[in-house]
């Protein structure tokens, strides 16, 4: 799978730094994530023997946890429309059967973003390990 990175590492006189994530050297070929959380505080992510190998690591960390709050919010979505839609069938007005369709719609593309997020598109990497 080809994750694109959201994170910009900047270089800093002690290590790298992007977003919350912070990579250190802590001993020789040992580099050291570290995450500052919200609340100020900060944990030790996971450690590599490689810069590079951690920078992959940590992008792809952060690529499934953005996934994770994107499928949240497209699956809060999907609950809402549905819930609309039953709403504007119970209620029984002229334009009943067009706002059934539209929150139906709107249903199905939540609930397909839902599953985008969720397998992360598996089936791409199938692919471009085959052609």
């Amino acid at each position: 799978m080809v994750v694109v990175s959201r994170l910009t590492w900047v270089e800093r006189d002690h290590g790298w730094r992007a977003g919350p994530y912070e990579l250190e050297l802590a001993a020789p070929l040992l580099w050291v994530c570290t995450r500052t959380k919200r609340n100020g505080e900060v944990v030790i992510e996971m450690t590599s023997g490689s810069l590079s190998a951690l920078k992959r690591r940590v992008e792809k960390l952060a690529h499934r946890r953005w996934n994770a709050r994107r499928a949240v919010f497209h699956l809060t979505s999907f609950v809402l429309a549905l819930a609309l839609a039953g709403i504007v069938a119970i209620a029984g007005s002229p334009v009943t059967p067009l706002l059934v369709g539209v929150f139906s719609g709107l249903g199905l593309f939540s609930i397909l973003r839902v599953f985008d997020h969720v397998t992360g598109r598996s089936w791409e990497s199938v692919r471009f390990d085959y052609q």
